[in-house]
């Protein structure tokens, strides 16, 4: 009995041990993948995303609203901040005209995200996605690249959130914010547009933009452009995470004394309320503005190097008795160096050629301010050096010459001493004023030229001392009166045409002027600080 216990015993335990290995073996079998099978733990294949026609929503247009868009599938979700309306996984080619989802007057909550945005129209409204009068809007990792004018555009929204989107290849701006507070902009990678992040303060209703909030944006050959009062500009946070080109955006506050060893390695610089400041030696270029001052006073701004920026090498906004001097601003896609409202500054040797849009040095409101032996040639398209609304300044012993349009130009300015310049080989004029009063333009050699002075409804100037030599006309005056003109020198005397050619030259020559002091002025009313807006596209 024994020998059949121990037998049976011994039966039992092998075949125990048997079914042990076996359910071992079943269960390592089910890991192991069949050869079609793939697993990836961490990285789940993305969602292909959906073709889609444009949207637009209007929570005030019944037809339109959020209510309708759910029920035609556009959305998810039901508005609230638990479960917001959801559009996402959408791809939209805007074919060239409007913008690809479109938002407007919403108070509700909603996210657009993963959807990709494209080809919006070229209008100045127009962007990948537009949200207008929005509040509680969140654009998460969309791809809003490859527009006519913009990537992301907010008006008079609040209390937003843009994050992780990628933004690049847009004609105008990447993410722009006009009127708008309250918002958190990170995350976002944006490349090759005009200006990377646009902040705009100026709406009819001055409380508005305030509060906003920038981190860990990445920023390729662009950067930031901010423009607000000074309660606006105060608070607004843009900390070191924020890179231009892997270089830190340094955005600093009421701060004095600073100095260029404050800012390592800087990839923008934005000084506000600052006073006493000494930037010099920086190479801050590739970028949407290299320096920009705003509300700052007795500074030092020296020995910079600020080329090839989509917008200005050096922005002066409200800022007063600052010394410029001996930076190069060279090829920037705008000006060399942008100065408004700005008085009794010194802006001394530098060298602003081959820019393109507006000059070297554009001055708009701008008094009592020193511009001397700055070298501006080679603009592109208009002005070498151009004051707009501005008196008593003095423009002395500059160079400009061969530029696309004028060396140097007045427009709409007073009690302005332009002595010792020159402007030589500019395509259309040497100097030029138009609707400006008794200035004097004394002791310059403007020559040859199409035009070497031409007065456009201005009065009361004096013209003396200057050489006009080999230019195709000496001085043009054309609806003006009282300007003293006297010993200047022509390549001939003062000629009174043939009357059977005058005619012909009268329309010629005003037909001309007339178109250049038109585009001047079209241009001019883009850079005049708007209610709404101010940009140069």
């Amino acid at each position: 009995m024994k020998s059949n216990a121990k037998l049976i015993i011994t039966v039992l335990i092998t075949l125990g041990i048997i079914f042990a290995l076996v359910g071992m073996i079943n269960i390592n079998s089910s890991f192991i993948p069949d050869d079609n099978e793939v697993i990836d733990s961490d990285n789940e294949k993305p969602k292909t995303p959906a073709v889609s026609g444009k949207i637009h929503i209007d929570d005030d247009n019944p037809s339109i609203n959020w209510t309708v868009a759910k029920e035609d599938g556009i959305c998810t979700g039901n508005g609230i901040y638990s479960d917001p309306y959801i559009i996402e996984d959408l791809e939209i080619d805007g074919e060239n005209s409007g913008s690809c989802i479109w938002i407007d007057n919403s108070e509700v909550y909603f996210r657009i995200e993963n959807c990709t945005l494209f080809n919006s129209g070229e209008g100045f409204d127009d962007a990948g996605i537009k949200l207008v009068d929005v509040n509680n809007g969140q654009l998460l990792n969309n791809n809003c690249s490859n527009n006519n004018n913009k990537g992301i555009r907010l008006w008079n929204c609040n209390n937003s959130i843009i994050s992780g989107n990628i933004v690049k290849d847009n004609y105008g701006y990447g993410i722009a914010l006009y009127g708008s507070g309250n918002n958190t902009i990170s995350g976002n990678t944006i490349s090759n547009t005009y200006s990377g992040i646009a902040l705009q303060g100026w709406l009819s209703d001055q409380t508005k933009g305030f509060n906003n909030v920038f981190t860990e944006n990445l920023m390729y050959e662009c950067g930031f452009r901010i423009i607000g009062n000074l309660e606006i500009l105060l608070s607004t946070e843009i900390d070191t995470t924020n890179l231009v080109n892997g270089k830190p955006v340094y955005y600093c506050t009421n701060q004095e004394n600073l100095r260029s060893t404050d800012f390592p390695n800087a990839g923008q610089l934005i000084l506000v309320n600052c006073s006493g400041s000494l930037i010099s030696n920086l190479n801050i270029s590739y970028t949407t503005i290299g320096i920009s001052l705003h509300y700052c006073n007795n500074s030092v701004i020296s020995g910079n190097t600020v080329n090839n920026n989509t917008y200005y090498g050096i922005f002066l906004d409200n800022s007063n008795n600052n010394y410029i001097s001996e930076n190069a601003a060279n090829t920037n896609n705008c000006s060399g160096l942008m100065i408004w409202d700005s008085n009794n500054n010194t802006i001394s040797g530098n060298v602003a050629n081959y820019n393109y849009y507006y000059g070297g040095l554009y001055l708009i409101n701008c008094d009592n301010n020193t511009i001397s032996e700055n070298t501006a040639n080679n603009i592109k398209r208009f002005h070498g050096i151009c004051f707009e609304n501005s008196k008593n300044n003095i423009i002395s012993g500059n160079i400009v010459n061969n530029n696309n349009w004028s060396g140097i130009c007045l427009v709409g300015c007073s009690y302005n001493t332009l002595s010792g310049n020159t402007a030589l080989n500019n395509i259309e004029c040497g100097i030029i004023l138009i609707e400006s009063i008794y200035n004097t333009i004394s002791g310059n050699t403007a020559n040859y030229n199409q035009w070497g002075l031409v007065l456009y409804t201005s009065s009361y100037n004096t013209i003396s001392g200057n050489s006009l030599i080999g230019n195709d006309e000496c001085i043009v005056e054309f609806n003006c009166q009282g300007n003293v003109i006297e010993d200047n020198d022509c390549t001939l005397p003062p000629i009174t045409p043939s009357l059977n050619y005058l005619p012909t030259i009268l329309v010629i020559s005003s037909t001309i002027i007339a178109v250049s002091v038109f585009i001047i002025y079209q241009n001019r009313k883009r850079f005049r600080k708007p209610q709404e807006d101010i940009e140069f596209l």
